[in-house]
């Protein structure tokens, strides 16, 4: 997945489950992105319909992760046909607040779920990944810097979660 969606996204958190995964990225910049779609600077800025090229763009990226995974799957576990049932769903995230408390949804996933009592007890997530200091392909200083350090990113991942957030299940 990394391969394929990285270049049009910066990752911010993640969590695996069983049964489905919750994934953050952020949109990489205007150059970055030039680069990744194959369009001219001029077409990025004067397309009124940039936002559908990126959006067409970052889906094809994850179809192509999702189909190289299912493969690799299927041939690994001698199996066929689809792994991943309904198509992937997507949010945007407007604002600081709100990136915070869909982080925090992500990482309490696995508390929703009854799978572990604490979001620091499950290890399939970003949380102790952003904690870390080990190479990540995450945006550990973007994120801790927006939860004001490390500290604070603890502090706030101990609240309830926003439960309106249910909704991305």
């Amino acid at each position: 997945m990394k391969k394929h969606v990285a270049s049009a996204l910066q990752f911010q958190a993640f969590s695996m489950i069983p049964k489905h995964f919750h994934l953050c990225g952020r949109v990489r910049d205007e150059d970055i992105l030039q680069l990744v779609l194959n369009v001219a600077a001029q077409q990025l800025r004067s397309n009124k319909s940039v936002s559908a090229l990126i959006e067409r763009s970052i889906s094809r990226k994850f179809s192509n992760g999702f189909n190289g995974y299912a493969q690799w799957f299927n041939k690994s576990n001698t199996r066929k046909g689809s792994l991943f049932v309904p198509n992937f769903k997507k949010e945007v995230v407007e604002g600081e607040e709100e990136l915070k408390k869909v982080i925090h949804f992500i990482h309490a996933n696995p508390v929703v779920h009854k799978l572990v009592d604490r979001i620091e007890d499950w290890p399939f997530s970003s949380y102790p990944v952003i904690l870390g200091a080990g190479k990540t392909f995450l945006d550990r200083e973007f994120i801790l810097g927006l939860f004001g350090g490390s500290k604070a990113f603890v502090e706030y991942h101990k609240q309830p979660w926003d439960k309106t957030l249910n909704t991305l299940e």
